[in-house]
């Protein structure tokens, strides 16, 4: 499966307490169908119930990549 929305949490590797930052980097991205990448990093699991409560709020729906249906 591929990514269409960075978090770029990876690029925080300096500034690595910025929870925020990766907020507004996938709202600022986030469109219809978003497949939000996010890499396992400390400063990012600061910023998941915030980030995952904001996109409740605009109305996102969150599913399991094991059930999306692929077709050819």
């Amino acid at each position: 499966m591929t990514w269409s929305n960075g978090s770029k949490n990876w690029e925080m590797m300096v500034k690595k307490n910025n929870p925020g930052r990766i907020i507004s980097n996938v709202l600022e991205q986030l469109r219809p169908g978003s497949n939000i990448l996010m890499h396992e990093l400390p400063w990012t699991a600061k910023a998941l119930d915030t980030l995952l409560t904001r996109l409740k709020e605009k109305g996102c729906a969150f599913v399991d990549p094991e059930t999306i249906e692929i077709r050819n």
